[in-house]
């Protein structure tokens, strides 16, 4: 009788001895097949951003009716179910965190707003600008950062100081969306000027072009080297580009199928991005050099926010109303602790 038969035949986990007294592993192989999306909330309207931490998923609700939006959060092993951590009269859009709390915009009242993560304390509102459509946000120890599409400006404000002045760090911008930064430094999409820019955290210094995109320019991430965005128009094929953070070199990872704004998040060694429209959505990886694209979910309908930790991608689906997560990696055995 074959190995396999044996196994089959219910003896166990087998083990034969050779001559020299060693154990061979006769386990079957691993097959590398995708392991099927985890849904972590469902009932959301129009699930938008994503952010994480060690224990939990957030997200925000757009909700673009007279109800107003909401930030939300879930457990990631699904051990509690979604609650409501803030609901504001305008519509949200991008969200951020750090250690303490979970930072948003409104892209309708121009609000830039931040509640405990526990959702056990009030919302503080740290900016308003009724005529603004705030878009990107983003934090670090000291400021929070936000972009805002109808001024062309680029802003930030200290986060321990509510009644501190915003500070200007780039004007004139044409429609900025999304930002990243890194120690010294934010980068942002204009997304009608079709570039990626920079400029000093303090604004001490005028921006600079990074590199142009192929039509409008949407989501964007940065490591230690270089800058990621998804550039290319409304539901019109796009790219998954890179350059250096000097703007000398630029790469395209991939190309995309058009689905409307467009989001990306790296790890240490790939990158992630949603494409797709409402019915044929997929999450798609690859490496940093644009080797080795694989397709991590599909069949979503209209994934739109993305973000990763050490095993998973977390994405919302827009048209879907559900908010899911799915292994970094087609090796089913990281889905076996779900």
């Amino acid at each position: 009788m074959t190995v396999g038969r044996l196994a089959q035949a219910g003896i166990g986990a087998l083990a034969l001895l050779g001559s020299a007294g060693c154990a061979f592993d006769l386990s079957d192989p691993v097959s590398a097949v995708p392991s099927p999306p985890v849904v972590l909330a469902t009932a959301q309207p129009e699930p938008w951003a994503i952010a994480l931490d060690d224990t939990f998923v957030y997200w925000t609700n757009l909700n673009q009716s007279s109800s107003g939006g909401r930030v939300m959060r879930a457990a990631k092993d699904k051990s509690t179910d979604p609650v409501v951590l803030a609901r504001v009269p305008y519509e949200s859009g991008t969200l951020t965190l750090d250690g303490t709390f979970v930072y948003w915009v409104t892209r309708v009242g121009g609000r830039v707003c931040r509640v405990p993560k526990d959702g056990n304390g009030p919302t503080d509102i740290l900016a308003v600008n009724s005529q603004g459509t705030p878009v990107g946000i983003a934090v670090d120890d000291s400021f929070v950062y936000w972009t805002d599409a109808v001024s062309g400006s680029v802003l930030r404000k200290p986060k321990a100081d509510l009644s501190a002045p915003v500070q200007t760090i780039a004007t004139t911008q044409n429609q900025p969306w999304l930002l990243a930064l890194d120690a010294g430094a934010v980068y942002w999409t204009n997304a009608d000027g079709g570039a990626v820019m920079s400029a000093p955290k303090d604004g001490s210094a005028a921006p600079v072009m990074v590199a142009a995109a192929l039509g409008q320019a949407w989501g964007i991430a940065v490591d230690d080297k270089w800058v990621y965005w998804r550039d290319g128009d409304l539901s019109q094929p796009g790219r998954v580009m890179k350059a250096s953070k000097d703007g000398t070199r630029v790469q395209q990872l991939a190309a995309t199928a058009g689905e409307g704004p467009r989001f990306l998040a790296i790890d240490d060694t790939n990158v992630y991005w949603t494409t797709g429209d409402t019915t044929t959505g997929t999450i798609v990886t690859a490496a940093k050099d644009g080797s080795s694209p694989a397709t991590l979910a599909s069949g979503q309908a209209g994934p739109r926010g993305i973000a990763v930790d050490d095993i998973d991608v977390y994405w919302t689906n827009y048209s879907g109303a559900t908010v899911m997560k799915a292994p970094k990696t087609a090796d089913p055995r990281l889905a076996a602790r779900q």
